[in-house]
Parts: C-alpha cells; sequence; structure tokens
C-alpha cells in the first residue's frame, strides 16, 4: 500500500482575513479524510458505447467495474487514445466519463478499444451545506406546486429532519453504505454524513450566501443565474446538471412533420437561459435534416412563466415572415433517452427541443470532490420538483 494514501491534507498557510481558530475549526468539521487509491490501471470488462463532444458512454457487465471518480485510460492495442474521468453512473452498467486528455473521435470501431481503470482521489466530507431553489421560486419554464429533496445521494441513503426556518438536513444512514445496493465501495465512499439544506426564495439571496461561504453547494433554475456570476472568474465555467425530468418541445401543426430550425431556438437559449439549455440532439440522433424546412414562427405556450419574455426574443431573431406557426411546450417528463423514445408523448407532432440542466456552483475547497458526488447531475436531481405542467 502507497504510505501516503491516507495521509490528511493540511493547508499549508492561513488565509490573512480569516482568524485562525474559526479556519481551523471549520476544517476539521468539513474534512474527514482524504484517500488516494494506489492500486495500478487494470483491464475493465467494460467497452465504449458512444463518444460525442468530449463525452464517452462506457458500459460494463460488471456492475463493480465502474464508479464515479474513477480514472479511464483507452487504447488500442499499444496505442493510448485518451484518458477520461467518471462523471457519473446512468444505471447499474452503463456511465458517463469526460475525456481529459486525448480523442476518440477518429476512432470508426468504439467497442474493440481497451479500458483500463483506476479509482482516483476520494474526499469524504463530514459536512455539505447546499443551497437550493425554494417552492415559491418559478422560473422562465415552469413553477414548483411542491417540491421534495431525494434522500438517495451519491450512492448512500439518508434520512431527513426539519430544521428551523424550512431548513432540512439529511443524515446518512447506515443501510446507506451501498453495499446492500450492491454498489461498488468508491460510488459510495464519498458520500458526506450529513448534507444540510437551506432553500432560497430569491436567486440573488442564494448568490449571496454563496459568496459569503454561507453554503458550499448551490444550485439554480435554468436562466436564472445572473451575469455577474456567470463572469466571475470563480463561477466562470460552473458545471451544468442535467436534469432527470422536464422537456421543451415544439408542437407542430396538423399534418406538418418537418423538423423544426435551430438557429433562433439556440439563440433563445443563449440569451434568455445563458446556455443552461441542454439541444435535444445532444441526446438523440436527428431524424432528418431541418436545413431546408420553412421558417416558424414560434408561440409560446401562456402558461409557462416566461411566455412573454420568450416570445419576444424569438420574435426578434425569426427575421424572415415565418411560413408556418409552432407551439413551444413544457412537459415534465422524463428525459432519458432510452425512455423518451417510448414514451407517449413522442408523437410525430411534437419534437423535442431541449432538456434541462442547471448551473451547480460550488466553492473551490469542494471542487475536487464534484465527480466522485456523481457530479453535477445528482446535486442538480436533489430537489424534486412537482410542476403544473402535463
Amino acid at each position: 500500500m502507497c504510505p501516503k494514501c491516507f495521509a490528511p491534507r493540511v493547508p499549508t498557510h492561513t488565509p490573512r482575513t480569516a482568524c485562525p481558530a474559526r479556519f481551523g475549526a471549520v476544517v476539521l468539521a468539513v474534512l474527514v479524510w482524504v484517500g488516494v487509491a494506489c492500486a495500478e490501471p487494470r483491464e475493465l470488462p467494460a467497452r465504449v458505447v458512444w463518444n460525442r463532444d468530449g463525452m464517452v458512454y462506457v458500459a460494463s457487465p460488471d456492475t463493480n467495474a465502474l464508479a464515479a471518480g474513477m480514472t479511464l485510460e483507452f487504447s488500442r492495442g499499444r496505442r493510448r487514445l485518451g484518458t477520461a474521468t467518471v462523471l457519473r453512473k446512468l444505471d447499474a452498467r452503463v456511465a458517463v466519463a469526460r475525456l481529459e486528455s486525448g480523442s476518440l473521435d477518429r476512432e470508426k470501431r468504439l467497442d474493440k478499444l481497451r479500458v483500463r481503470g483506476e479509482v482516483g482521489v476520494v474526499l469524504r466530507l463530514a459536512k455539505v451545506r447546499l443551497g437550493l431553489p425554494g417552492r415559491d421560486r418559478s422560473n422562465l419554464l415552469f413553477r414548483c406546486s411542491r417540491t421534495s429533496v431525494s434522500t438517495r445521494f451519491a450512492g448512500a441513503d439518508y434520512s431527513a429532519d426539519s430544521l428551523r426556518g424550512g431548513a432540512l438536513r439529511l443524515v446518512r444512514t447506515p443501510a446507506g453504505s451501498g453495499a446492500a445496493a450492491g454498489l461498488s465501495p468508491p460510488e459510495s465512499a464519498a458520500a458526506p454524513d450529513t448534507l444540510e439544506v437551506q432553500f432560497f426564495s430569491e436567486a440573488a439571496d442564494q448568490e449571496i450566501a454563496l459568496e459569503r461561504g454561507e453554503v458550499d453547494v448551490a444550485v439554480f433554475w435554468p436562466g436564472e443565474l445572473s451575469p455577474r456570476m456567470r463572469a466571475e472568474s470563480r463561477w466562470r465555467d460552473a458545471p451544468r446538471g442535467l436534469r432527470a425530468r422536464g422537456v421543451l418541445v415544439a408542437v407542430l401543426p396538423p399534418r406538418d412533420t418537418l423538423r423544426v430550425r435551430e438557429e433562433a431556438l439556440a439563440a433563445m437559449n443563449r440569451e434568455a437561459f445563458g446556455g443552461d439549455l441542454l439541444a435535444w440532439r445532444e441526446l438523440e440522433s436527428p431524424t432528418g435534416a431541418a436545413d431546408d424546412a420553412p421558417r416558424a414562427r414560434f408561440e409560446t405556450d401562456p402558461t409557462l412563466p416566461g411566455a412573454k419574455l420568450i416570445d419576444r426574443l424569438l420574435e426578434r431573431v425569426v427575421g424572415d415572415p415565418p411560413a408556418r406557426t409552432v407551439r413551444l411546450a413544457y412537459l415534465d417528463v422524463a428525459v432519458a433517452a432510452g425512455d423518451a423514445l417510448g414514451a407517449t408523448w413522442r408523437t410525430r407532432s411534437v419534437q423535442p427541443l431541449f432538456a434541462l440542466r442547471c448551473p451547480v456552483l460550488v466553492s473551490p475547497a469542494l471542487s475536487r470532490t464534484l465527480a466522485g458526488l456523481g457530479g453535477a447531475d445528482a446535486f442538480a436531481n436533489l430537489l424534486r420538483c412537482e410542476s403544473s405542467a402535463p
């Protein structure tokens, strides 16, 4: 065993603006241990099933072979092609990883590549303070008629206790170690002992709490993070977590089966949502070309909280007089490609346009633990929202 594997990491200096005693107390309260698995990379019973825009989907018949936070190495014969970090598991056998070096774009037989794996750094936290949108906080696409917090996080189970002021404490239960569920130890090893959840009625108050260090992680609804926070160096490249439910769709006129052109929609996503929406073509390959389709005038479902703003933006960027009218609507449905393809809402007249992503802002001290906790997706899906949308 590597002698440095379980050596705690201690800050080498104390910030001038911090009280030394308080700073040390915070470190002791938050950090439990840091360990590095020193095992050499090993051959995995896994294969690459898909690669696009730096995201690699890997499948394995062994449910314990892949875990969030581990490093993967891809090679063809003796030639190493690249390395990736596993962000999350989509189900028991499939994981998605982000390429950190190299490229697989020129590989035609992805299923023939060798996959080797090495567990990376595991940071175990005693407590994570989390800021989430409150129930009465709407966004441009939906309002929550009721909210709740999932008691399953990072491969561990939690029990919930209510606190003053509407806050919530999630305490990890002994049964949440992951072993009983058949999960590999790395998948639940980084799960914190306690999650302290605060709900914010205003996004601005949540931003202030994050900047003051009152919360460690803050999750925002699509489009509500301020331009100032998006431009600030600390949060500029904040990850976005994909929500498991929620699709913005185009409802086509009767007998209209042409795909909707995406130029105006992409501009609307940038200006109204800061790019937080994920184009559906990133989840599924388009079934037909839209370049020759006639331009459309968009009418947003008036029940959407941001309907007037979205309509105003689309009217400005559509340009030429449109030849047809397309209605935009929000559906509270599953976005997983495997489920969505056979879902009842997938008719010829309903074209999915965007899935929802939530900006997940993490304090610099905890940024290294994000992948081990399931990535931004895990935080984005902690908050359950029952909306009035169909």
